[in-house]
């Protein structure tokens, strides 16, 4: 089942809401709602109906509007009905800053004369012992990510910032950032945030209100 909606307000806004209500598998029905929205100095599309939400005061779209809210792709929820509860979606939607460091020039050219000289030194018969320092430096990585903005002092002086970049909690694990929660176990059920995407029925008195909106009642 599939309508689309127009609002308008005045002359210069317009507004349109599709509605999609698959019910071919009966034990797995699927809502799946987008708009556009047309504005001056304002053109968007696909999931905006909080920005429709700004300019159309209309009944029938603030019941659209709840139920997009509530139920849009009711069969692709990253998380369980318990992580849900914790607020997890909020959460996944919290963005942080990921610091990505590439090392310094003069890192790179010290590292490849130790390598060198480790090799020269092995094909001559001759041991060579590696200081702490020259350890950690054989060690490093051309880049390494970062939740914090410095890195520790031990490897510090090897690396400049590179970038900076924000990305959402949902989307990162506990080991690229602490308060990530991608695959983080559920403390309920176990089950892995992200790792599915999982099914959350409709009740029935609003599949009523989808029902009777797409009917036309």
């Amino acid at each position: 089942m599939r309508k689309v909606f127009t609002f308008n307000k005045g002359c210069s806004i317009r507004a349109t809401v599709e509605i999609k209500y698959d019910t071919t598998n009966e034990e797995k029905k699927r809502l799946s709602i987008c708009g556009t929205l047309y504005a001056a100095g304002l053109r968007c599309g696909g999931q905006c109906l909080d920005e429709i939400a700004q300019y159309i005061d209309d009944e029938k779209f603030k019941t659209i509007y709840r139920l997009w809210k509530l139920y849009h792709l009711n069969d692709m929820h990253p998380e369980c009905e318990h992580q849900a509860e914790l607020g997890w979606l909020w959460k996944a939607k919290q963005e942080v800053k990921l610091y990505t460091f590439t090392m310094t020039t003069e890192a790179i050219c010290a590292q490849h004369k130790l390598e060198h000289d480790i090799l020269d030194a092995a094909k001559v018969g001759k041991p060579y012992y590696t200081t702490a320092e020259e350890q950690t430096l054989l060690s490093l990585s051309y880049s390494r990510k970062s939740h914090e903005e410095n890195l520790p002092k031990i490897v510090a002086g090897y690396y400049k910032l590179a970038s900076v970049e924000l990305k959402a909690l949902g989307w990162l694990s506990e080991k690229e950032h602490p308060n990530g929660i991608l695959c983080r176990p559920c403390p309920t059920c176990s089950y892995k945030y992200g790792t599915s995407w999982l099914y959350r029925p409709i009740p029935d008195k609003d599949e009523e209100i989808i029902l009777s909106i797409l009917k036309g009642a």
